[in-house]
């Protein structure tokens, strides 16, 4: 008895995929023949190919923020629906801003270099610079050709001269010196002593520094004061200062004679100066490789002002199209990894179907435009009809077999329809 209903089943499900995928003829006059089996998905009838599919909205997007950042702002809600363009969410700004600030910045100083080649050097900057090359190459010449015999002899007149002052200074002053040194201050004091035994006479006269007495003595304290200043000053020597003096003047005597007859250091030392006072002359006037070089780190600048603008534009998630939040995954205060989806976007006014079973062995007898009708497990009674739009040519494995999936684009809309509920699909065969 069960095998029995399973037939009469199977010969019910045969009757009417045949009544709707085939082409009416002419009635014949039946032959017995066995039970067919029940019709499965991805088998063939008569012009007609079965297929699994299922719901989806014709335009769909998985929206994900360019970069990462924490989630400041989420706008919408889980199945609102937006319009094209609309701000979905926001991540903080504040870094982006300050790069964007500092990228501004460097267009700013880059533009500025280019203006400052472009006015070219000042009058006075040139000048100077012509005044250096100038002296440079003076000194060089100088040294080329060297000293006369006059100037030589007079260099090393005057290193001998200082040469002899040191050592003079080294050995101090003789025995014979500071006695004659000592007896001048001796007789000086005696001359004190005489002046004041004299002044001292006429001590009551008021009108004592009017006299010659006053004048004297103070000539001969004056000259005492001379003269033991030299004797104590001789006693001394030489003082640590006077010692130094007589070399320094040795060390600027000598430095002068070297300057008359350079050797090969200072040749090189001066053309060298030459060379650079040249070179910094010719930095003062505009050429065509300094100009390029200054344009191009403007382009830079500004490439990176854009980025920075950019980047800052991606801070907010807007919608590509006007559709349905279908899921959202993000809160205020998460982070938001770059790439990552955070929100499923879909525009449900318009439903298609895809196939998902449709194997190798019979996509090659669909093609495109052919006339499809759709049956919904989830809406029983509901038959809509379609085309085929599209064949991916990219075949996927699925459990062992090549799938090909077909869209088929509704020739209706029905508002029942729901994203993946599944179809039964009966696409017209070549």
């Amino acid at each position: 008895m069960k095998w029995k209903a399973i037939g009469i089943l199977c010969l019910t499900l045969l009757s009417l995929t045949l009544a709707g995928c085939r082409r009416p003829e002419l009635p014949v006059k039946p032959t017995p023949t066995a039970a067919p089996a029940a019709l499965t998905s991805g088998a063939q009838t008569t012009g007609c190919i079965v297929a699994e599919g299922r719901v989806s909205p014709a335009r769909s997007a998985a929206l994900s923020f360019a970069t990462g950042g924490i989630v400041t702002q989420v706008s919408v809600a889980l199945g609102q629906q937006v319009t094209a363009g609309q701000v979905l969410a926001r991540l903080d700004t504040s870094l982006l801003e300050l790069q964007a600030a500092q990228a501004e910045a460097r267009v700013a100083e880059a533009q500025a270099r280019l203006n400052q080649f472009n006015l070219g050097p000042s009058e006075q900057e040139a000048a100077a610079a012509r005044q250096n090359v100038a002296s440079a190459q003076a000194t060089y010449d100088r040294l080329l050709a060297g000293p006369d015999a006059a100037e030589i002899a007079a260099a090393r007149a005057a290193l001998a001269a200082a040469q002899q002052n040191e050592a003079r200074v080294r050995s101090g002053p003789s025995a014979d010196e500071l006695a004659i040194l000592k007896a001048l201050a001796a007789n000086a004091k005696a001359a004190v002593d005489q002046a004041q035994a004299a002044y001292d006479q006429v001590r009551s006269n008021p009108n004592i520094a009017m006299l010659p007495q006053s004048v004297a003595l103070q000539q001969a304290t004056n000259n005492y004061n001379a003269a033991a200043a030299a004797y104590a000053a001789a006693a001394g020597h030489p003082t640590a200062w006077k010692l130094a003096a007589a070399a320094a003047q040795v060390q600027a005597s000598q430095a002068a004679l070297d300057r008359l007859t350079p050797d090969a250091a200072q040749v090189q030392a001066a053309l060298a100066a030459v060379e650079t006072a040249k070179a910094q002359l010719a930095k003062l006037q505009p050429s065509a490789d300094d100009r390029a070089v200054l344009e191009a780190g403007l382009k830079v600048a500004r490439a990176g002002r854009d980025l920075a603008a950019g980047q800052l534009k991606t801070a907010a998630l807007t919608a590509p199209f006007a559709g349905t939040v279908m899921r959202l995954d993000l809160d205020p205060g998460e982070y938001a990894a770059p790439g990552a989806p955070v929100l499923l976007l879909a525009d449900t006014s318009a439903w298609q179907v895809e196939t998902t079973d449709l194997t190798e062995l019979n996509v090659i007898q669909v093609g495109e435009g052919a006339a499809v009708r759709l049956t919904f497990e989830a809406i029983p009674g509901l038959e809509l009809s379609g085309h085929v739009s599209m064949i991916k040519p990219y075949g996927e494995s699925r459990q062992g077999d090549i799938v090909y999936p077909v869209s088929v684009t509704l020739d209706r809309q029905d508002p029942r329809l729901r994203w993946n509920m599944t179809v039964k699909v009966r696409i017209e065969s070549r």
